[in-house]
């Protein structure tokens, strides 16, 4: 089922679609993901995320926690079960190759 309804404050129209799997009720709305995506944005930009990226490369030693490339590194989070509180162990230093294998995405030639 899916309910469309109208933002006075914003005047957007947004969609919550509801569902059911096994017994359980699921619910999702481009509402509540856009506003999500707006913070962990946000967050990624801070200087708390600044820290904990700094620190997990510092940790990897500068170089991809899978191929052990030095260039092109970010942190990845693995899970984002604690996001905007997780632990070390919640992330992964990639090269930007495996960066894109971890999601599936071919880089360009």
């Amino acid at each position: 089922m899916v309910i469309r309804f109208y933002c006075e404050g914003c005047e957007a129209i947004s969609t919550l679609s509801i569902s059911q799997h096994k017994g359980k009720t699921y619910f999702s709305s481009d509402y509540f993901f856009n506003s999500y995506k707006e913070k962990y944005y946000n967050y990624l930009q801070s200087p708390e995320w600044d820290e904990k990226r700094k620190a997990k490369l510092k940790e990897a030693d500068f170089r991809c926690q899978l191929c052990n490339a030095e260039d092109k590194l970010s942190v990845h989070h693995r899970t984002y079960e604690r996001v905007f509180e997780e632990l070390q162990s919640d992330l992964i230093a990639l090269c930007s190759r495996c960066h894109s294998k971890y999601h599936d995405v071919p880089l360009p030639e």
